[in-house]
C-alpha cells in the first residue's frame, strides 16, 4: 500500500509539473500568436505598399513611353517641316541666282 501511495504521489507531482508546463506553453503560444498577428499585419501592409509602388512605377513607365513616343513624333515632324522650309529657301536662292546669271549673260552678249 505504501508503494501504491508513493506511486500516486509521484503521479500527482508529475501531473502537476506537466500542468504547469502546459500552462506555460499555452501562455507562450498566446504571446507568440499575438506577436505573429501584429507582424503579419505589419508585413501585409509592407507587401501592399510594395505592390502599390510597383503599380505606380508601371504606370509611370507607361507614361514615360508615351511621352518618348510623342517626343519622337514631334521631332520627326519638326525635321520634316525644316526640310521643306530649307528646300523652298534653297530653291528660291537658286532661282534668284539663275535669274541674275541669265540677265548678266544676255546683257553681256548684246553689248559686244
Amino acid at each position: 500500500e505504501t508503494a501504491l501511495n508513493a506511486k500516486i504521489a509521484q503521479y500527482d507531482e508529475d501531473m502537476t509539473a506537466r500542468a504547469a508546463q502546459l500552462k506555460e506553453l499555452t501562455e507562450s503560444f498566446e504571446r507568440e500568436s499575438a506577436e505573429y498577428a501584429k507582424l503579419k499585419e505589419h508585413f501585409d501592409r509592407i507587401d501592399l505598399d510594395i505592390s502599390r509602388n510597383d503599380e505606380e512605377e508601371r504606370i509611370l513607365a507607361a507614361i514615360q513611353r508615351r511621352e518618348d513616343f510623342a517626343r519622337h513624333v514631334l521631332n520627326h515632324a519638326c525635321a520634316n517641316i525644316q526640310k521643306i522650309a530649307r528646300g523652298r529657301i534653297a530653291r528660291a536662292v537658286v532661282a534668284k541666282l539663275k535669274a541674275k546669271k541669265g540677265k548678266g549673260k544676255k546683257g553681256g552678249k548684246k553689248g559686244k
